[in-house]
């Protein structure tokens, strides 16, 4: 199974609003071990701008199975991802992390919830990992269908 996952905009800052020295790459790094736990292979990436995001998600739209996206403030404004995941119909796992400033809020009022499979907040690592699981979870229930 390949699953895109998107880091959105602040997200390699994290480290300045953690209280535990969490990176970025650290981040990358627990999802990868997990990954290689759940049978997944993974494209990582890290933008700033929305048409980056767009760009990524529609070159890999034909080989990938599933996308894990951290919007962060994106997520109320991003209606033109939200269009292209609408059009390529892969289960999009949303994901907030809170120690990022007004990601709460950004949770709350996300744009990209109609078309999420599921939506988590909480602490980064066990929060992508959920992802991650939840992307299993995700196809074996609806491979038994």
């Amino acid at each position: 199974m390949k699953i895109l996952v998107l880091h959105g905009p602040n997200t390699n800052l994290i480290g300045k609003y953690s209280n535990n020295n969490l990176t970025l790459g650290k981040i990358n790094k627990a999802l990868r071990v997990q990954a290689k736990n759940l049978n997944q292979e993974l494209a990582i990436f890290h933008f700033l701008e929305e048409g980056k995001f767009i760009r990524q998600i529609q070159r890999r739209r034909k080989s990938i199975d599933g996308i894990l996206f951290n919007p962060g403030a994106l997520a109320k404004s991003c209606y033109i991802i939200r269009e292209i995941i609408e059009i390529i119909d892969k289960p999009l796992i949303e994901i907030h992390i809170e120690d990022l400033p007004g990601s709460k809020n950004n949770y709350k009022k996300s744009v990209l919830k109609p078309t999420a499979t599921n939506r988590f907040y909480g602490s980064p690592i066990p929060t992508y990992v959920k992802g991650l699981k939840e992307m299993n979870k995700f196809y074996s229930t609806n491979s038994n269908q």
